[in-house]
């Protein structure tokens, strides 16, 4: 008897576990469709993207030190502007950190949740603290970033697989140093994400994950039109990029 009500405790914990990470992968899909709908929303309505808008200041006054960098925070809505070129970009684009204020014009504007810095949380331009300059999601230490990696050729660079890498949600597990991200999600997770929200391929579509020679444990193969997400490796390794 004590073994049997031992067994179905073990069983109920092991259900529930798998109940309660069923619901964060469903948040990863919910999360990733709110905030393409937000960014959306807000190039309707100030004819700019987050973070790349030139004339954030008209609309949420100038922060006090623009860029500003992690020891300068914005903790009002008062904000920096982008360069109005189309891309929230990081790469290159020291002078107005469009990646991390893209979330604070969205808070401004009504569209998400939350208050953000607008600023990097260290020297490391993509470096993430999680809930001030950039959203949270529901798996533990998740995080997501905005920014535009650039146009990749056909074939991939071993980063990215090839394609258009501008304006693109990032969502992946932040290190513990903050400055480079960690895979967030099981093969056989991320290709039930992919096959819902796209195509189920890794390296087509509007969601892909990172190269195979990035993340070889998460796909195949680094041939592009060959490589498919390793469905019986059981480790968390792969990341989702996500083409807004």
């Amino acid at each position: 008897i004590v073994l049997v009500i031992l067994g179905l405790l073990v069983g109920g914990v092991l259900s529930g576990q798998s109940l309660i990470r069923a619901a964060k992968l469903r948040s990863v899909s919910s999360d990733l469709q709110r905030y393409q709908v937000a960014m959306q929303t807000f190039r309707d309505k100030y004819f700019f993207l987050p973070g790349d808008m030139n004339n954030a200041t008209a609309f949420w006054g100038t922060a006090a030190v623009c860029p500003g960098d992690s020891t300068t925070p914005s903790s009002t809505p008062a904000t920096c502007n982008g360069d109005g070129d189309g891309l929230i970009e990081y790469f290159g684009v020291t002078a107005s950190h469009e990646h991390m204020r893209a979330w604070q014009h969205l808070a401004n504007a009504g569209l998400i949740e939350g208050q953000f810095s607008g600023v990097p949380a260290s020297v490391e331009l993509r470096d993430c603290n999680t809930g001030v300059n950039c959203p949270a999601g529901k798996i533990s230490t998740s995080q997501f970033l905005l920014t535009s990696y650039g146009v990749v050729p056909v074939g991939g660079d071993g980063t990215h697989w090839g394609g258009d890498h501008n304006n693109v949600l990032s969502f992946f597990v932040n290190a513990p140093s903050g400055s480079v991200g960690l895979a967030s999600l099981r093969p056989e997770e991320q290709w039930n994400i992919d096959t819902k929200m796209d195509d189920g391929k890794p390296s087509f579509g509007i969601l892909k994950s990172t190269h195979n020679g990035n993340s070889p444990d998460c796909t195949t193969s680094a041939t592009e039109s060959l490589t498919q997400y390793k469905l019986l490796t059981n480790t968390v390794s792969c990341f989702i990029i996500f083409k807004l």
